[in-house]
Order: C-alpha cells, then structure tokens, then sequence
C-alpha cells in the first residue's frame, strides 16, 4: 500500500458551488457536509466525502457536482485552476506542464492559449495527430501509399474507395492540411 502525504494539502471553494464542494491544491475533491429537501420535501443530511473520479476517454479525472437539482461532470484539472488561479474565460485552456492528464496538482496546471498548450502536447508526445489520434481510419504506411497513388495521377475518388474514407480525407493528404 502506497502512503500518500497529505499534510501541505490546502482546500478551497469551487467557484459557484461555495459552501457544497471544494478542492485541494493536490487536485482531490470534497463534497460538503450539507442539509438538503429531497423531492418529496424531507430534509435529508448528506456527509461530506471525497469524490471518487470518472475519467474521459483521453485520460482526464472528472467529477459530477450537483447543486440545486441539476448535476454537471467537470474536468478536475480546471476545477484547480478555476479555484486557485481565478477563472478564465475561452480561448484559454489548462495545461499540464509534465503532459500527464491524471497529474492535476496545482503545480502542474496552468492557463494557456490554444497555441501554447498544443506546443506542450508536441514536446510531451502527447498531441492526438496522425495515428495517436482515436478517430484516425489511416495509418502511416497507407498515407505514403496514398500519396504516391496521387503522384501516379490516380483520382482521389478511387483512392477513396480503396481505402474506404471520404474523398475529402484524400484531399487534405493531397493538400497538406492532414497528414503532412
């Protein structure tokens, strides 16, 4: 069993669910100890607890905080940097500065445009492009055959049914916009 040290661990207010949920600069969450009416207009306590957390597909921890009725998931890292960095609005985005989505300690999330983050992802490996990326129908060696099809003067419809993508996929290898 892994002992994990918890004693420089601070706590604040979630931004707009103050007094029911906070989370801790280690990146935990915790529901509060509260009082509520259920449906049926009983009062019911609820104890406080550490939130157990989902995960998206691409390896980010989420929570499901609830607050008069209505249930939202949100991502744990911008739970932190939300709470203890301020919020910001779009385009900014959270970073992690070691490239591991589950790491959501306040150390290790920062604010950054579009751009930066995607430069953080190219030097961790961790930007979803060509094959990494779940959506990918192509591999690298069926792009070089791609390519050197339409370099032959092969359509791009034909090349499409071959490898059973759209022809627009195609065109975006011939243009560069994909694939490069």
């Amino acid at each position: 069993m892994v002992m994990q040290n918890f004693s420089k661990e601070r706590w604040i207010n979630i931004p707009g669910y103050e007094g029911s949920y906070m989370v801790s600069n280690i990146g935990r969450v915790t529901s509060l100890d509260r009082e509520a009416t259920t449906k049926t207009g009983k009062k019911r306590f609820y104890k406080g607890k550490i939130l157990k957390f989902g995960f998206h597909p691409f390896g980010y921890p989420k929570v499901n905080l609830c607050s008069q009725g209505s249930h939202e998931c949100r991502f744990v890292h911008r739970l932190v940097c939300e709470s203890f960095r301020g919020p910001k609005d779009k385009p900014y985005e959270v970073a992690h500065k070691d490239g591991n989505p589950k790491n959501c300690r306040l150390k290790n999330v920062i604010w950054c445009l579009p751009v930066e983050n995607q430069a953080h992802r190219k030097i961790h490996g961790t930007l979803l492009i060509r094959e990494k990326h779940p959506m990918a129908k192509l591999n690298e060696m069926e792009v070089s055959e791609i390519k050197a099809s339409l370099n032959r003067g092969v359509s791009q419809y034909k090349i499409a049914k071959i490898y059973n993508v759209c022809r627009t996929t195609i065109q975006a290898i011939a243009t560069g916009r994909s694939w490069r």
